[in-house]
């Protein structure tokens, strides 16, 4: 069974025209969250497709801090929060402190 996770950065109060080693701020940004969220293998098995809505900040030390979030899904939204909430972000420093809200979209196909 394949399966897909989409992640589409809804809404971001920082200028992410940056660049970083060549590229844009928002492309690495991107990277590392689409990198570190992955299909739940026990969603998988359960049959669980849904999504996940974070707000979140990126603190001075580099971590997510989570603020709220949104599902339709429990299982999903407890892995997103546990997995998010471990991702450092170094070296992206114009997006600390910043305002993020991220959807993230758990298919099976």
């Amino acid at each position: 069974m394949k399966t897909k996770v989409f992640t589409l950065i809804l809404f971001a109060l920082v200028g992410l025209s940056t660049t970083y080693a060549g590229k844009p701020a928002a492309e690495l940004f991107y990277e590392k969250l689409t990198q570190s969220i992955q299909y739940p293998d026990q969603a998988v098995k359960a049959g669980i497709e849904g999504f996940v809505d974070v707000v979140f900040v990126i603190n001075d030390e580099g971590f997510i801090v989570v603020k709220s979030t949104d599902s339709s899904a429990p299982e999903l939204e407890k892995y997103v929060k546990e997995k998010i909430s471990t991702i450092k972000c170094s070296g992206i420093k114009c997006i600390y402190n910043e305002h993020f809200k991220v959807r993230f979209v758990f298919k099976l196909s």
